[in-house]
């Protein structure tokens, strides 16, 4: 039983000589894309640039400060709940 084609010295050397080129054409794709310029990632750009750091969004603590009544929270711990509370 034969499966595939016979292989003697001539079918060897073309299918080399292809499979040369082909090797060779992967190589120089592959140097292309070393070659090629590639984007920082945003890690990178925090490290590059410190001022990335700072947030547009600057909270005010004054504004919070009156807005929660921590003192309504007191004794919360101890409060005794029945299921029909929590409905």
């Amino acid at each position: 039983m034969v499966i595939g084609d016979p292989v003697n010295a001539e079918s060897f050397e073309r299918w080399k000589n292809q499979y040369l080129l082909q090797e060779l054409a992967a190589a120089e794709k592959n140097n292309d894309r070393a070659t090629e310029v590639k984007k920082p990632t945003g890690r990178q750009l925090f490290e590059q640039d410190s001022t990335l750091a700072l947030s547009e969004f600057v909270i005010d603590d004054d504004v919070f400060d009156d807005a929660i009544d921590v003192d309504a929270f007191v004794g919360l711990d101890t409060l005794e709940l029945s299921d029909d509370d929590m409905a």
